[in-house]
């Protein structure tokens, strides 16, 4: 017996506010479908990076990008894809996501570097690619997640 395909796109404005109601409307929709708090923080934590990232660095200011992201399940995991008409990513690539170096005081711990290293972390088979003028994020989020 199969499961029924659960897809659905959101499209949203390039800018913060914006932002946070997509990351509440894509939640509400996926905890409607019984997707459990530790998804949905995991989820939220990735795509809240993802989108921020976009609206601070591939939208010019004053411009009025556009962001789809789009949502499909699949037996082990959530395939999302996030598309934007944006500035291409620096060297056309996803960056490398190392940490920080925290070898140092607490007054001194960087402010930022972490976002990438979280992605990373939490997501799989994360692809970037420049598509039709614009750019194309895709990567999967498992259901179930060991932190080992």
């Amino acid at each position: 017996m199969t499961s029924p395909t659960h897809f659905f796109e959101v499209t949203l404005e390039g800018k913060p506010s914006a932002v946070r109601e997509g990351l509440a409307h894509i939640r509400a929709e996926l905890a409607a479908l019984g997707e459990t708090e530790n998804f949905l923080g995991r989820l939220e934590t990735v795509l809240a990076e993802v989108l921020n990232n976009i609206v601070e660095h591939a939208f010019k200011p004053g411009s009025n990008g556009e962001i789809t992201i789009h949502l499909r399940k699949g037996r082990h995991d959530w395939h999302i894809r996030v598309d934007d008409t944006g500035n291409c990513m620096p060297n056309t690539a996803v960056p490398n996501g190392d940490l920080p170096s925290l070898e140092t005081d607490f007054y001194n711990l960087p402010e930022g570097g972490f976002g990438w290293a979280l992605v990373k972390m939490l997501a799989n088979q994360v692809r970037y690619v420049r598509h039709e003028g614009g750019n194309r994020l895709e990567f999967l989020l498992p259901l179930a997640w060991d932190a080992e």
